[in-house]
């Protein structure tokens, strides 16, 4: 019998904008500036930005820019890692104060209602 673990993991979504959370002296991104910022990092050019986004190539290009500024980064793999980083959801573990029960041996006829035990008990399976 598996022991029972009164501890639950509580996931975190991720915020709308995340270097507000890490960072607040930073002036966050945009939108659109995160819209750009993951497609950055899932590979995608300039170009391929523009097209999934239906804008401009040059507006694609200075998104990236802002972000690059903003972010304080000088690569698209920098700001790749970096929203990998933020896409991670957080994981806390929160343990309830009470302590566990224990569970004697033999006990189990305690806690079984009467009918419960002489129906048991009837059939052959001990309590």
């Amino acid at each position: 019998m598996p022991m029972l673990d009164r501890s639950r993991r509580v996931t975190t979504s991720t915020p709308q904008r995340p270097d507000t959370a890490n960072h607040p002296t930073r002036p966050p991104l945009t939108r659109r500036e995160w819209q750009v910022a993951r497609l950055v990092a899932e590979g995608l050019t300039n170009r391929d930005i523009a097209d999934r986004l239906f804008i401009a190539t040059r507006t694609a290009e200075s998104h990236v820019e802002h972000i690059l500024t903003k972010l304080d980064m000088r690569s698209r793999v920098q700001v790749a890692t970096w929203v990998a980083a933020q896409l991670q959801p957080t994981v806390l573990t929160v343990r309830d104060p009470r302590p566990l029960p224990r569970r004697r041996q033999g006990s189990a006829t305690r806690y079984w209602p009467a009918r419960l035990r002489a129906a048991a008990t009837a059939s052959g399976v001990r309590p």
